[in-house]
């Protein structure tokens, strides 16, 4: 019996030291409230370093702030862990739209010949003048193909204020959206009780934290400052290779992100990628661990 048991021991020692050295392998599977991964990955710098993916009980950081810049009024569906929602300025004849670093767009509406004519604060790229096209139900750029996201459309074209309710289409199918005033995050409170941690194992206040929501795949994705936690970000895989991003404080521009040869995740431009460590770790995560 006791060999059997030694046997026993053996035999899942060496499971769990293959998943970590190669965490690729589908059937190695952790429960991170028993115990932790390490992985190695590149860092920001992209230097090879050991991090350590766990779960643990929230210390306390202090603030929590979400500091970055947003409009007066939040457009928002209340599921799909805010990775649709919008916030927003409106001075009764402009709609500043925000994207988590400040202001992107600034959208009129001209009903007598139905176009959007859009300024943009980020590089001029979507600037221009947009006409609803009938085969897409989209506001689209005519020279530049770009368009309008219905959500941002239908708010402008509709002239809708707080306390208005509308429906539109959006990369997670239709939602119903309210227009609210935006609500500062600013409390201890707010913080989750448990998250998930990925953690240098060389500095540890080097870090970030999730947290995980089941039912939509959306992570919550957390990091310190300099006095304290913000929340910095909404992240959602379609799937191994594509990653759906939401500005909530910093970090990767909202948009979405493919898997290049390179191991990072990328926006279809170049103009934003996602830490090779920080998206390995989620990917261990969804591919390898019980949730």
């Amino acid at each position: 019996m006791r060999f059997l048991r030694m046997c026993v021991f053996f035999v899942a020692l060496c499971a769990a030291s293959l998943a970590v050295q190669g965490w690729t392998v589908a059937e190695a599977m952790f429960d991170l409230t028993q115990t932790s991964v390490r992985y190695t990955s590149l860092d920001r710098s992209r230097d090879e370093q050991t991090f350590i993916l766990s779960y643990e009980k929230v210390p306390n950081y202090g603030a929590y702030k979400n500091t970055a810049p947003h409009g007066a009024y939040l457009a928002t569906c209340g599921v799909d862990g805010g990775t649709v929602d919008f916030s927003f300025d409106y001075d009764g004849a402009t709609y500043t739209i925000y994207e988590g670093d400040g202001a992107a767009q600034a959208i009129s509406y001209d009903a007598d010949s139905d176009a959007l004519y859009v300024e943009d604060y980020v590089d001029g790229a979507d600037g221009g003048t947009y006409y609803f096209d009938d085969a897409t139900q989209l506001y689209t750029n005519g020279e530049s193909g770009h368009t309008i996201p219905m959500p941002v459309a239908r708010l402008v074209v509709n002239n809708y204020t707080l306390g208005s309710t509308y429906s539109a289409n959006t990369v997670n199918g239709w939602r119903d959206y309210e227009v609210v005033e935006y609500q500062e995050e600013q409390s201890t409170s707010n913080l989750p009780s448990k998250w998930y941690k990925i953690t240098n194992e060389s500095d540890s206040s080097d870090w970030i934290a999730f947290t995980y929501n089941a039912s939509t795949g959306i992570y919550t994705m957390y990091r310190p400052t300099y006095d304290g936690v913000e929340k910095y970000s909404y992240r959602r895989f379609v799937d191994d290779h594509t990653l759906q991003v939401r500005n909530a404080g910093g970090g990767a521009t909202t948009g979405t992100y493919s898997k290049w040869n390179d191991g990072r995740f990328h926006l279809a431009d170049d103009s934003s990628k996602i830490a090779k460590y920080i998206t390995d770790g989620m990917l261990i995560f969804r591919n390898q661990c019980v949730h």
